[in-house]
């Protein structure tokens, strides 16, 4: 067992192991690929079913690079904390299909571009207008308690979707400091 300790005054002990166990990278799992020339729902899943098991405290960084996801859930998440990696607008999730939330709660998203099936990432432009049914987040149900901050959405049919077949309800709590460029629809 190794030892950490910041040194900064106050500062705790504690294990390696604990402080590497905060911060999930998605390259840390098999199948992410930061080129965007493969689906990276795999190692997205993965990293998702880790963290999103807990009320919170654990985070799955997105580093530089392009990683691409067709179809993928965050149904039954709790306490998800997605982040891009510090200081970039370059860690960027292009959604080709759609990302199904349902009792997805206690989510947070910061600093992550996410962009749909149009968006060029090369030119960083859109090529045509979105294609229908290329919805972001489709909150089918109960899903509350999330913080959207300073994140880029370009080139989809619709961002978020709350309520597309809710029993309970869906609920956004605060969105702010985002950007939102050449979508169809930005919130139903």
């Amino acid at each position: 067992l190794i030892g950490f300790k910041l040194t900064a005054t106050g500062s705790a002990s504690r294990l390696v192991s604990e402080r590497l166990d905060e911060l999930v990278f998605l390259t840390d799992f098999t199948g992410a690929d930061a080129t965007g020339a493969t689906s990276s729902d795999t190692a997205w899943n993965s990293a998702t079913a880790m963290v999103g098991t807990e009320t919170g405290g654990r985070t799955v960084v997105i580093p530089n690079g392009t990683f691409v996801l067709s179809n993928v859930s965050l149904a039954g998440k709790k306490g998800l904390r997605i982040v891009g990696d510090a200081g970039s607008v370059y860690s960027v999730i292009k959604v080709t299909g759609k990302i199904t939330c349902n009792n997805t709660g206690n989510f947070q998203c910061e600093g992550v571009t996410f962009v749909g099936d149009v968006f060029n990432t090369t030119t960083r432009t859109v090529s045509s207008a979105p294609t229908s049914g290329n919805i972001l987040f489709d909150m089918v149900d109960n899903c509350a308690n999330w913080d959207i901050t300073r994140c880029y959405f370009y080139g989809f049919d619709t961002v978020f979707r709350p309520n597309s077949g809710a029993t309970n309800g869906s609920y956004i709590v605060n969105i702010t400091d985002n950007y939102f460029g050449w979508n169809n629809t930005s919130i139903i």
